[in-house]
């Protein structure tokens, strides 16, 4: 297989992957908040704590975008803001004990609708195909 065809079977993969899982959660998620808000939560909660900075860097969105996010969340009782105590400019984000248990009840959605779906790939396949995917990951973080 030569490299064109090769990026455009994996393009056309990861774009039908990633629109088909990003509608899947966002018809679970939408249920209880709006998407956005969802995966700015579930990062939340799987850091423990972060900075506006932090995940305005892992989304790739300005920093008056995650100020907005958090102000939903936050009026949610989702989570909690609070201060370094060595430097009070740096505020902290975590989730509260509402948003971990949101985060667990959407969690627990998505992953039997997932289940169904994959239901029809070994496991073997599976566990290929994440290494595969998970070593290409690197490869592009690594030499880019």
């Amino acid at each position: 297989m030569n490299m064109k065809e090769a990026r455009d079977r994996y393009q056309l993969a990861m774009q039908t992957i990633g629109r088909n899982f990003n509608k899947i959660i966002k018809d679970i998620v939408n249920t209880e908040i709006k998407n956005e808000l969802y995966l700015t939560l579930q990062f939340i909660v799987r850091k423990g704590q972060t900075t506006n900075t932090e995940l305005a860097k892992y989304f790739e969105v300005g920093k008056s975008t995650i100020t907005a996010r958090l102000t939903q969340l936050g009026q949610l009782e989702l989570i909690e803001k609070y201060s370094n105590q060595k430097d009070k400019r740096t505020i902290y984000v975590a989730a509260t004990n509402k948003g971990q248990e949101l985060d667990r009840k959407i969690e627990h959605k998505i992953l039997i609708v997932l289940s169904k779906i994959i239901e029809d790939v070994e496991e073997t396949e599976l566990v290929n195909f994440l290494h595969t995917l998970e070593k290409f990951a690197y490869l592009l973080e690594e030499k880019s």
